[in-house]
């Protein structure tokens, strides 16, 4: 046992005439390789403190290096559950407001081995615990692949409040404590084996019943390690799209704005909406338009919207917009305009810094309505695939996920749920975005952040698909008129393969939507080498040239 005696304890107890049983018990814990003797010793310690009511000369003396170290040592050695108990019970008292204990108890145990073995006792895991907790252990201790089956029995058991002496905690609130430290506090790849792990052992159902209970704060960290979750394995969103009380999000939501920090329940939503069928993601939204309380849906993400920060500004814009459309779109709506005016601001690459077009990317991308099964876009993939674009596309488009998602893919009644959508949501871009948002999108295409330009070309090629149903010629007009010679820049041969196939799409939407083949006439020869070049891998580009040089010939304009 630890060596060294307490002699300020003895002299002090002496002086005030304490308990000699008391001395004896803090000598034999310090001084004893007797496992029994010790295990006595702590009975009489324990009865000892709780009999001083927190007198400062015992508590002084039972916080000196040498008797915490005694204790811990009889702590991992001891089979007595009583004994482990009472131990656990008095250094729970100490190790919350002293800096110093906090510091021998994690130093004594630096693998924390020995924590994980109490971790496993049937009877003592919730006390053990806590005090773990009240040490706050970071991620670089707890290495064992065993944490995470441990930490999720302490979360699925740990609903009762633990009375240890005077310390009363939660032992959810130690397990959401920990799960923040595994998911989070290692390198990438080991959060994400961690987050998988949780998954896998069934995880998801115990978390998600913690976003309705608790304080702000631990409903914060559980919807944050779903998120973690949801990054490690996409397939899991479907899970909690289904499972999860949307109203306790919405609330959260509420009660993070007001403490004026980043929400993770915001950041929650925005993953669960990337469900890979539509009628999964109306369904979703037809759910979360309930409400929470009192209060309506479009108001609280408007109230979000209004007071988010920059960065997430253009998600914001899109969820509110998806929830807008839900209603009468031939009705005029507040909503719908804060929505899409934040979407023009957030594209303004002239004043919006990386991480801002970074999120626009990922709200354009929202917008097209098409994710795989893990949750990522594919609505590019989608539109490439349209036009043919198959074996030069490579192994980014040729994944697994392509097998996973053929039914969705091929599934009529998901088709057409999602061409519905588009339809929807392209007209109401059109006419409530108007002028500013086809500048804002052709302005990102030619000044974005890689995946900003990628995303607008994106959002270009299937929203020019609908221009033909806005009725407004003037408006068809001023499309052309304003994306056209962007797109005409992104076939240019030192472009990216897909760029020039989506920007190929395009140009034959918009040219057969609104018959201004004329307005090609000045890029005629370059043009035209342009296409050909690029009808090897897209049958767009042959159909434009057949459609120009078809139209050109009956205006004389075709090039010698």
């Amino acid at each position: 046992m630890a060596s060294i005696e307490p002699r300020w304890f003895t002299q002090k107890t002496r002086k005030n005439g304490n308990s000699n049983d008391l001395t004896s018990a803090i000598y034999t814990v310090c001084s004893s390789d007797i496992l029994s003797e010790c295990e006595t010793a702590i009975r009489v310690i324990t009865k000892a403190w709780l009999d001083s009511h927190g007198d400062p000369a015992v508590e002084a003396a039972l916080s000196e290096a040498s008797i915490i170290e005694g204790m811990l040592e009889v702590l991992f050695a001891s089979n007595d559950g009583e004994i482990l108990e009472l131990i656990i019970s008095i250094l729970a008292e100490f190790v919350g407001k002293n800096e110093m204990i906090r510091q021998i108890t994690l130093n004594y145990d630096p693998q924390l081995e020995n924590f994980t073995r109490l971790l496993r006792s049937s009877t003592l895991f919730l006390k053990a615990a806590v005090l773990l907790h009240l040490s706050k252990p970071k991620a670089k201790q707890m290495i064992s692949y065993e944490w995470v089956p441990l930490v999720l029995r302490v979360l699925e058991f740990g609903d009762q409040y633990q009375t240890l002496f005077r310390i009363r905690c939660s032992p959810q609130k130690a397990a959401i404590y920990f799960l923040d430290q595994l998911l989070t506090g290692f390198d990438e790849d080991r959060n994400l084996e961690n987050a998988r792990q949780v998954v896998s052992l069934g995880g998801l159902q115990i978390l998600a019943k913690q976003i309705d209970c608790g304080d702000t704060h631990d409903r914060k960290i559980a919807a944050l390690m779903m998120s973690c979750c949801i990054r490690a394995d996409g397939s899991c969103r479907n899970y909690l799209a289904e499972n999860l009380n949307v109203a306790s999000i919405l609330e959260l939501m509420v009660l993070e704005s007001r403490k004026n920090c980043n929400s993770s329940a915001f950041a929650l939503l925005t993953d669960l909406l990337c469900l890979n069928g539509r009628t999964q993601v109306m369904e979703f939204l037809d759910r979360l338009n309930g409400g929470w309380s009192s209060l309506n849906t479009t108001h609280i993400l408007l109230a979000y919207l209004l007071r988010a920060p920059p960065e997430e500004y253009p998600l914001a814009a899109a969820i509110l917009l998806q929830l807008d459309l839900l209603g009468n779109t031939m009705e005029c709506s507040v909503y719908r305009e804060e929505a899409v005016e934040a979407m023009i601001r957030a594209l303004d690459c002239q004043i919006c810094n990386t991480k801002v077009q970074e999120q626009s990317a990922r709200a354009l991308l929202m917008l097209g309505g098409r994710f795989s099964y893990t949750g990522e876009p594919s609505i590019e993939r989608w539109l490439l695939q349209q036009a043919g674009f198959h074996e030069t596309a490579g192994d980014s488009f040729q994944t697994k996920e392509i097998v996973i998602d053929s039914f969705f893919m091929h599934s009529n009644e998901e088709e057409k749920a999602t061409e519905n959508w588009q339809r929807k949501i392209a007209t109401v871009l059109f006419n409530s975005g108007n002028k500013r948002l086809l500048d804002a999108l052709s302005d990102s295409i030619a000044n974005g952040i890689p995946s900003l330009a990628r995303a607008s070309i994106t959002t270009v090629a299937w929203m020019a698909s609908f221009l033909h149903l806005v009725g407004d010629e003037n408006l068809q007009f001023m499309a052309c008129s304003i994306l056209i010679p962007q797109l005409l820049q992104s076939l240019d041969s030192n472009k990216d393969p897909e760029e020039r196939v989506l920007a190929s799409y395009s140009l034959l939407s918009l040219l057969k939507s609104s018959e201004r083949v004329s307005m090609l006439s000045s890029w005629d020869k370059e043009l035209l080498g342009n296409l050909r070049n690029l009808s090897l891998i897209t049958w767009t580009a042959n159909e434009l040239v057949s459609l120009l040089t078809s139209r050109w010939r009956h205006h004389q304009y075709l090039p010698k």
